[in-house]
């Protein structure tokens, strides 16, 4: 059914309120005419010859019984207005009864087809965010900025946070702090956010403050204000162990790490990070037993993370270089590859 049809519909159904609400109307004037015509016609001539010897006890009834009144006026009554009243009346009501149930089904149909007409309208909107999700989960950021850079901010949350997170991702370091501020914070200023989605938010938030500003202290913050919202939320850990290792706090980072693996056992960065805290820990450690003890699992959770190939393909190529592993260089070489 199309929309021309169902207006056509409603129009038709329309006309039968009207003519329901007409034969309403005469339904009540028929009520009003059948009682009437009872009142006059047998009951009040009936009320009257029981009551009256009531009312006055020395008058009798003249030996005249209710029987022989109501028959006498029902012999002369005329009944075609009475079984015309009724007949309208009982029209009226099944008019009405379907005019009501039409008229639901109608409304039932309007609102689906309104909502598809909004749901055809933002049908692109959605195709080009998904699009651009698909492009930053690949690390495609230009591709992904020239899907959603002209989408409107106020269609709906997820439009500022991921163009938040493309210039997040473009290396731009320092420089779009300001931007990505702004979009993330009319991401979170959206209504009734569920508490997971303000946990994602405050987790960039606080991403954005450890590398565009290298404010460490308010990273760490807004990550422990994202585990509060979402405490299975791994990236917000993440955010809170990089924190504390830059503010100095080396054992906690490695507690809050592990705090990951036991969440998600295959977050490989988690065990990349481990890797390199273990092998800083054993670079000051001057106890020779624990300096092994802190290599070798150093060396098993690098292992553990390249297990986790090819998800960690920048983790290989950035390993090579990486200064904090430096430690277990020599055990990192002899690891056997696949």
């Amino acid at each position: 059914m199309n929309f021309k049809q169902i207006m056509w519909k409603l129009k038709h159904v329309s006309i039968l309120r009207i003519l329901a609400y007409a034969l309403l109307i005469i339904l009540v004037v028929s009520l009003i005419n059948i009682t009437s015509f009872f009142w006059k016609c047998s009951l009040l001539p009936i009320a009257k010859v029981i009551l009256k010897p009531l009312i006055i006890p020395n008058v009798s009834s003249s030996g005249i019984e209710p029987k022989t009144i109501f028959e006498a006026t029902l012999n002369g009554a005329n009944f075609a207005i009475v079984y015309i009243s009724i007949l309208l009346a009982f029209t009226a009501l099944i008019v009405t009864f379907a005019s009501i149930w039409w008229g639901h089904k109608i409304n039932l149909i309007r609102k689906c087809h309104r909502d598809y007409l909004i749901f055809k309208k933002n049908a692109p909107l959605e195709a080009r965010l998904t699009t651009a999700k698909i492009f930053v989960i690949d690390r495609r950021f230009a591709e992904a900025w020239e899907e959603i850079k002209d989408l409107p901010d106020d269609f709906n949350y997820e439009i500022p946070l991921f163009k938040a997170k493309i210039l997040f991702g473009q290396e731009h370091e320092g420089s779009s702090f300001g931007p990505i501020m702004k979009l993330l914070h009319k991401a979170r200023s959206f209504p009734e956010l569920a508490e997971e989605t303000k946990s994602v938010i405050d987790c960039e938030i606080s991403r954005t403050y450890f590398k565009e500003k290298k404010d460490y202290k308010k990273a760490l913050e807004y990550a422990e204000k994202s585990i509060e919202e979402d405490y299975t939320y791994c990236t917000a850990y993440h955010a809170k162990a990089l924190s504390l290792r830059h503010l100095g706090d080396l054992d906690e980072a490695i507690k809050t790490l592990e705090d990951i693996i036991i969440w998600d056992r295959s977050y490989d960065i988690a065990y990349y990070n481990l890797a390199c805290y273990y092998a800083q820990k054993s670079r000051t450690e001057d106890n020779s037993a624990q300096k092994i003890i802190l290599k070798n699992k150093a060396t098993s959770y690098f292992r553990k993370a390249m297990d986790l190939q090819p998800k960690v393909k920048d983790l290989v190529t950035f390993s090579a270089t990486d200064p904090d592993l430096d430690p277990i260089r020599t055990e990192i070489n002899n690891l056997p590859t696949s």
